[in-house]
């Protein structure tokens, strides 16, 4: 449903509604429990073959199977990132997030502040594993046993994790 919203977007004038549509648009509520299904039923490996060999016919492919992150990019606007998993490393911090961050906000050393000594970032690399929900912050010192708390800046939200 959410493929069909986005691909007949302006294509919508002979479609009919429904309780859950407005032509191709989706009702919020729709909208908001497709997401949360959408968020319980990630991507599978089978859903990615069948996006990949329906592309060696048709030559287009399913956003939402190579993006999933778009889901909230456009039916969950407000939603601010958060933290799903983070796995520290030697003077590293990989962080993923629940959606696509800003390019221009994930790359600015400055929007992240390590407190205990471990400052700011020296780089930071966005879209790691081609995914742009994914960090890798890299610090010159961070010491293993340390607590660190980092405030993460101008992500759609302040957000401490």
């Amino acid at each position: 449903m959410m493929y069909m919203s986005v691909r007949y977007y302006t294509e919508d004038s002979g479609f009919g509604s429904s309780g859950a549509t407005s032509k191709s648009n989706l009702l919020t509520w729709y909208a908001n429990l497709m997401y949360a299904w959408h968020l319980k039923d990630t991507v599978s490996t089978k859903e990615i073959n069948r996006n990949n060999a329906i592309f060696t016919f048709q030559h287009n492919r399913n956003p939402f199977i190579d993006h999933p992150e778009f889901t909230a990019e456009i039916w969950q606007t407000d939603l601010k990132p958060q933290v799903v998993k983070l796995i520290p490393g030697e003077n590293s911090l990989f962080i993923d997030f629940t959606r696509y961050l800003d390019s221009v906000a994930a790359i600015t050393v400055e929007n992240f502040a390590c407190d205990n000594g471990g400052g700011n970032p020296v780089a930071v690399q966005w879209g790691v594993e081609n995914d742009v929900s994914k960090l890798l912050l890299s610090f010159s010192t961070l010491s293993g046993g340390t607590l660190y708390s980092m405030q993460l800046r101008n992500l759609k939200a302040l957000m401490v994790c």
